[in-house]
């Protein structure tokens, strides 16, 4: 893992920091910014589809007849690799 170091500035009435070009998001990418409530580490992470549900039908709909998905055991394996993302919960 790289660690980089960079500058805090103002903007506006805003503050913010540049992004190293190998961390870059999309041009006009959405991101959810918040404060780690234990370790105070302010995190920065690409926004997370709403309609991510209606998305997941949607392709699914769209797979040929017949065809599947995963196995059983990869599907159990997936649900139990889950964790609860408290930036999901309005």
């Amino acid at each position: 893992m790289t660690i980089f170091q960079t500058r805090v500035f103002q903007n506006g009435g805003s503050q913010a920091i540049r992004i190293p070009a190998d961390l870059r998001f999309e041009e006009g990418a959405e991101v959810r910014v918040w404060r780690d409530p234990i370790t105070q580490n302010i995190v920065i992470s690409p926004a997370k589809s709403r309609n991510a549900l209606a998305e997941l039908a949607a392709e699914i709909a769209a797979l040929p007849e017949g065809s599947e998905l995963m196995t059983k055991a990869e599907a159990d394996a997936l649900v139990k690799s889950i964790k609860f993302d408290p930036l999901l919960v309005d």
